[in-house]
C-alpha cells in the first residue's frame, strides 16, 4: 500500500496509444574531440587543487592529456561532427572554431 502524499495512480499505468507518437530521437551534440581531452584535463587539473584527491585527479588529467595529443596528431577531420552540428536546432550551436 501506498502511503504517503495521495499518489495519481493513473499516472503510473503505461498508456498504450502513445506507442510510437514519437518519431524522431531528440538531437545530441557531439562533443569535438579535439578540445574534448585538453578541456578534460584542464578541469580535472583544476579540481585537483583543491581536493584532496589531488594526486589521482592529476593522474586522470595525464590520460585526459595523453588522449587530446593522440586525437591531435592523428590529424582528425571534425567533419562528421561539423556536419551534426549543422543539423542541430539553431539554438543548440556554437561554434568549434
Amino acid at each position: 500500500m501506498l502511503r504517503g502524499p495521495r499518489f495519481d495512480l493513473d499516472a503510473l499505468r503505461p498508456d498504450p496509444t502513445a506507442i510510437g507518437d514519437v518519431s524522431a530521437p531528440t538531437f545530441a551534440i557531439v562533443p569535438d574531440p579535439r578540445s574534448l581531452f585538453s578541456d578534460r584535463a584542464q578541469r580535472l587539473r583544476t579540481y585537483g587543487g583543491v581536493s584532496p584527491m589531488k594526486l589521482y585527479l592529476d593522474f586522470v588529467a595525464d590520460i585526459a592529456q595523453a588522449q587530446s595529443e593522440t586525437v591531435l596528431s592523428q590529424g582528425w577531420a571534425p567533419t562528421d561532427v561539423m556536419a551534426a552540428r549543422a543539423r542541430a536546432p539553431s539554438g543548440c550551436r556554437r561554434s568549434i572554431e
